[in-house]
């Protein structure tokens, strides 16, 4: 009788010991993730009756995570397109309103956390970040600055470089979306974003929602 309580005993605390060295599924690995973002149209209007309408497009999402337990990671994505812009300017003088039309090229970096609330191959997640927002015009803001160098293929070569109005902003966000694990390194997510951007002189802040498709590579 000792000896088969021995035994149990010996049985209930090597698993014990097993249990609390294990380390959570996820926990301490590393993951990229790749994909196409599709961000919505927006509308703000600025000072003096001046305005800048966005269009919807799709451009390209990527970013890193690492995982300190099985549910919480923390990491950096970063989101790039280059959506049409009318844009409405309004003279000091009284003349006639300008109106333009251009691709602006808006790049995206943030600082995020998500929480996954399951351990299962299919799971939903939210996350939060922060960062910053780009926005190029791709109006030339003064002449063009001339460059001219020996290329070993093409010889003596000149090209004219322009220097373009844009501004970097503080930005955050947060998101909600459903992710899909398959095999052991792969996965794939699918999620809605909202982003705000600070920004002076407009009637309210920029915002930039999207639904993002991305293949999830583990290591």
């Amino acid at each position: 009788m000792k000896r088969d309580l021995s035994i149990v005993l010996a049985a209930v605390c090597s698993l014990a010991a097993s249990l609390a060295s294990a380390q959570s599924p996820r926990a301490g690995e590393i993951e990229y993730t790749i994909g196409a973002a599709h961000t919505f149209s927006d509308s703000v209007q600025g000072l003096g009756g001046s305005s800048i309408n966005i269009s919807s497009r799709t451009g390209i999402r990527f970013g890193l995570e690492y995982f300190t337990s099985s549910k919480l990671s923390f990491g950096f994505d970063a989101t790039w397109t280059e959506p049409r812009y009318n844009a409405v300017l309004v003279p000091e003088d009284g003349s006639p309103d300008i109106e333009a039309s251009y691709r602006a090229t808006i790049f995206t970096g943030h600082l995020t956390g998500t929480y996954y609330l399951l351990e299962n191959a299919l799971t939903p997640f939210l996350e939060a970040g922060l960062g910053w927002t780009y926005f190029d015009s791709n109006v030339a803001d003064g002449p063009p600055i001339t460059g001219c160098w020996w290329d070993p293929l093409w010889g003596y070569i000149c090209s004219d470089f322009y220097s373009t109005y844009g501004a970097t902003n503080f930005s955050y966000g947060a998101g909600a979306g459903l992710r899909w694990s398959f095999g052991r390194d792969r996965a794939i997510n699918a999620a809605y974003r909202w982003l705000e951007i600070e920004a002076d002189g407009l009637n309210k802040k920029p915002v930039q929602e999207s639904l993002a498709i991305e293949i999830v590579f583990r290591f």
